[in-house]
């Protein structure tokens, strides 16, 4: 398909204009190092081949188009295949093998259900919490813990919830117009506690 992008438009004369050769040299690159990353089995040659051609594209790519990005072409996917990709086929072998479904189910977890748990201000931090408490209570509850006898009697249950989808639980009983204000008071309070508990430092006074 070079054919079609050479001499595709005229020069225009303006200092930044990117010339017609430059486009096409970079979509050239560009089939040569994509054909070598569909190869179905790779020698130690067609790696080190594919890199060199991965260098080649990139250089000419971040020449032309860096100016134009507001992040300067600082992409996660970007720099996942100028560093990374070689190292992936030579331990997993041919990317044509590879799935995202394991990934994607990895963001929804851990990504978009805690991001709507938070109250959307320092949003890592809170993300990162609330997959901390998720996992030192996962741990714990795989590991046999001894009963202990309770001398605590209660005639009657208010809540009753997994601990391990507690903010999941407690943000839909949050939502309830019907709730009272003690009853919110408490849940905030709930999960501050369980962070001293399980051990996890608070981060200002944010609440999930």
């Amino acid at each position: 398909m070079i054919f079609i992008v050479n001499e595709l438009y005229e020069d225009s004369g303006s200092p930044n204009f990117i010339k017609n050769n430059k486009i096409t040299e970079v979509y050239l690159e560009w089939n040569k190092m994509y054909l070598l990353s569909r190869k179905e089995n790779y020698e130690e040659s067609d790696v080190t081949l594919l890199q060199e051609s991965i260098n080649e594209w990139t250089k000419l790519f971040i020449e032309l188009f860096k100016e134009y990005s507001k992040s300067e072409l600082q992409f996660p996917k970007l720099h996942s295949w100028v560093f990374h990709i070689c190292s992936s086929i030579r331990e997993f072998g041919a990317i044509n093998g590879y799935t995202t479904e394991t990934y994607e189910s990895l963001h929804k977890d851990y990504v978009k259900k805690p991001y709507k748990l938070t109250n959307k201000k320092e949003i890592e931090k809170q993300i990162m919490k609330i997959i901390r408490r998720k996992a030192i209570i996962t741990e714990s509850s795989s590991k046999e813990i001894p009963k202990t006898p309770i001398a605590l009697k209660y005639s009657k249950k208010l809540y009753e919830f997994c601990i391990q989808n507690a903010e999941i639980y407690i943000q839909t009983r949050m939502n309830d117009p019907d709730l009272k204000k003690e009853m919110k008071l408490g849940f905030e309070k709930f999960l501050e506690c369980l962070d001293v508990q399980l051990g996890i430092k608070s981060h200002g006074a944010n609440k999930n």
